[in-house]
Order: C-alpha cells, then sequence, then structure tokens
C-alpha cells in the first residue's frame, strides 16, 4: 500500500505552483504590456479628433499640482496620470481641449473623454474609451447614437443635469437611455465632476498662455 504524501509535500506543491503560475503570468503582462499601452494611445489619438473635430493636430499636457504641464515623450507614449489635450487648428491656433476621465457606472469603472470649448462653456463631443456596462442596455452610452449626440453642443453651465421624459429643452441636460439610467448618470457624473475638477486648470493654462476669452464668455 502507497504511502500517502505528507501535508508539508502537499503544501510545498501548491505554493510551487503558484509561484509558477504567478511568474508566467507576470512574464505574459509584461510582455504583452507596450502591445496594450500602444493600443490604449491609439485610441485615445483617434478619440480626441472625433470629440474635436476641427483639430488637425494636438498637444499632451499633464496636470500636476493643479497646472497643465507640457508632455513630450519619444517613444510616442501617452502620460501615466491625468492628461489634457489641446486640439489645434491648421494655423496652429486652438480649437479646445479633450478631458479624458473615468468614474463608478453600473457595472464596473466607465473611461470617457470629451471635447471642451472654455470660452463658451461647451462640450462638443464625447467617446467612451472603456466600459463594462451590460450589453444591450448600459453599454448604449457608447453605441446609442441619440445619446452621443447629446454631447454634440452641450453647456456644462452651471451644470449637466439629466433630463428622464421626452427631449430635452435646455443647452444643458442631456436625455437618459430608457433602461439604462444609471450608466446615463454616470455619464454625467463624471463630466460634471471633470468640469468642477479641471475646468478651472484649463481657463488658468488658457490665460498664462495668452488665449482669448478665459473667462468663459463672461
Amino acid at each position: 500500500m502507497k504511502k500517502e504524501p505528507g501535508s508539508f509535500i502537499l503544501i510545498f506543491a501548491l505554493a510551487f505552483t503558484a509561484l509558477c503560475s504567478g511568474v508566467f503570468l507576470s512574464v505574459v503582462y509584461a510582455g504583452t504590456k507596450p502591445m496594450i499601452q500602444a493600443n490604449q494611445a491609439a485610441a485615445i489619438r483617434k478619440a480626441i479628433f472625433q470629440v474635436l473635430p476641427e483639430a488637425t493636430s494636438f498637444e499632451i499636457y499633464e496636470v500636476k499640482e493643479g497646472k497643465m504641464v507640457h508632455y513630450e515623450d519619444p517613444e510616442g507614449k501617452m502620460p501615466d496620470g491625468q492628461a489634457i489635450y489641446r486640439g489645434m487648428r491648421k494655423d496652429n491656433t486652438p480649437v479646445g481641449y479633450a478631458v479624458p476621465n473615468k468614474g463608478a457606472g453600473f457595472q464596473d469603472d466607465i473611461k470617457l473623454i470629451f471635447g471642451y470649448q472654455p470660452q463658451i462653456e461647451t462640450i462638443v463631443g464625447m467617446r467612451v474609451l472603456e466600459s463594462r456596462e451590460t450589453p444591450g442596455l448600459g453599454d448604449k452610452i457608447e453605441k446609442d447614437a441619440n445619446f452621443v449626440a447629446n454631447f454634440d453642443q452641450l453647456v456644462v453651465k452651471p451644470t449637466v443635469v439629466a433630463n428622464k421624459k421626452g427631449k430635452r429643452t435646455e443647452l444643458n441636460q442631456v436625455d437618459t437611455i430608457s433602461g439604462a439610467t444609471i450608466s446615463s448618470m454616470a455619464v454625467i457624473k463624471i463630466i460634471n465632476n471633470s468640469i468642477t475638477d479641471f475646468g478651472p486648470v484649463i481657463h488658468d493654462f488658457m490665460e498664462s498662455d495668452g488665449e482669448q476669452d478665459t473667462k468663459g464668455g463672461e
């Protein structure tokens, strides 16, 4: 009759297997990380031109200690921290700012980017970058053309609000999606938080850079 292996041997075998699995996953992640980052950077670049359709190029800034700091990476990597992108026309004049941010959705975090024209306190486009919202319901925040169109000309002052009944009657209203109210409200909250957090940062940058109408058209 075979002698059963001792508990120490079993524990050692399990620990060794777990260690090997961890090392394998780490190696795989390290190998695929550059590709993942490149794909994410490509998605952001594409989205910038979608939310700032007049832009032909853009400048990258990192937000550090409440200020926009010019960012350049020789390998073309995007910043790891909070970034703001200034869209530029062919004549090298600013067209607006693309602001990425994220917040809690129904299933998980929603990451989006929107185009913002601070002179008129208006959002001129929005795209969802990452979302795990419920297929057929919450994922309509990126697939429902009517919902996305809410953000083509959306006034952000005094604040963006939800319109749950009928068509919007005010320029700062967003028509929510039937059956996906939580996801719709999450997008609105992310945008309001972004304007609160980064609106003053952008206005301060514009003033220091000599852009006109830095007080939101007042």
